[in-house]
């Protein structure tokens, strides 16, 4: 074997462990990125793994029906005279756990998902009320990736964490999972190379 011929062979094995090495980081991320969506938007748990929190029921509110899934029934609050509520263009509540309860979604606890739009963005997956399946973070390079949060949803999740604590950070057992999947990957893919 002549140097040159020697020097390809190191090359070519250096660029199967590169693409390896690659392909198990994204495969991790997937897995990070995933199991944080279903941390936050399904068992509804913060990064300390505990309950986000509960609704405050003391606060009222007025919804336009293009910030709601289902559109309200345009009264205001009843004239506390006659009993009577004039129409107008947005819905009184009496609360954000009473809006969430006319809208059909969970109102026991806090639960992130209203329309669906943040938790597609974290996924960057289609907007859906579904759980995505396959989160797809946005590759910067081999050993970079990131979810872009569209500017509405990132006052989402500021506001969140004012008020219930940190969400969207990763927790300790994620992150132990991360490094374990890494680790599994990386010898997967390197054994099937050197098998």
């Amino acid at each position: 074997m002549t140097p040159e011929e020697f020097q390809n062979k190191i090359d070519q094995q250096f660029a199967l462990e590169q693409v390896a090495l690659e392909n198990s980081f994204l495969a991790t991320v997937k897995d990070a990125v995933g199991n944080m969506v279903v941390r936050i938007f399904e068992e509804w748990k913060n990064s300390s793994g505990s309950v986000i929190g509960t609704y405050k029921n003391n606060k009222p509110l007025y919804v336009s029906d293009n910030k709601s899934p289902r559109a309200g029934n345009h009264k205001g609050k009843p004239d506390k005279d006659t009993g009577k509520s004039k129409t107008i263009t947005t819905t009184y509540y009496e609360s954000y756990e009473s809006f969430r309860n006319k809208q059909g979604r969970e109102s026991g606890f806090v639960n992130l998902r209203l329309f669906g739009r943040l938790m597609s963005d974290i996924a960057n997956a289609p907007v859906s009320d579904k759980i995505p399946t396959d989160a797809t973070p946005i590759k910067v390079n081999g050993f970079e990736y990131y979810t872009k949060v569209r500017d509405e949803n990132v006052g989402k999740m500021k506001g969140a964490e004012n008020k219930y604590g940190r969400i969207f950070a990763h927790t300790k057992e994620e992150r132990e999972r991360f490094n374990r999947t890494l680790n599994f990957e990386i010898n997967k893919r390197l054994s099937a190379i050197h098998a």
